[in-house]
């Protein structure tokens, strides 16, 4: 009879702490989803700033047609006189700036992202390690519990 109870007792801690371990993957692997994602959502705003920047080498200072876009997939033809553009800083509010000036900034935006695509990629390496760290002793336990 008492060492029925040593076993039942066995029994609970080995499932109580497999129920931690199986929660803790779930939370990292969570995790992981998190920063892919995070990471796909850089790389697509990479592009578009890269791609951006190509589109700037094309401006001149003299006058130049253009096809702007001004939403949901309405297009009217422009022209770039003077070639300052003005762009965005947030808020709504707009600043007059030169081509070189606007390739600049978005050069450091691209740099800045860059960046947190570095920091980005050691959080999934540390999760990842502990995901695998974790899925190993859930295997562990079960292979132990089996026999």
């Amino acid at each position: 009879m008492e060492e029925h109870k040593h076993e039942h007792n066995e029994n609970c801690e080995h499932n109580h702490q497999n129920e931690e371990l199986i929660m803790r993957a779930s939370i990292l692997q969570k995790n992981v989803e998190e920063i892919n994602s995070n990471l796909e959502q850089i790389e697509m705003h990479v592009a578009e700033l890269s791609a951006l920047n190509s589109n700037l080498d094309s401006l001149t200072n003299e006058n130049k047609d253009l096809i702007s876009s001004i939403g949901n997939g309405v297009y009217a033809k422009t022209s770039l006189s003077g070639g300052n553009l003005l762009v965005s800083v947030g808020s709504n509010v707009l600043v007059e700036k030169t081509p070189q000036e606007t390739k600049e900034m978005i050069t450091s935006q691209i740099k800045q992202l860059n960046e947190a695509r570095l920091q980005l990629k050691a959080q999934l390496e540390m999760y990842s390690h502990l995901l695998r760290e974790s899925l190993m002793e859930i295997e562990k336990l079960s292979t132990n519990k089996s026999t």
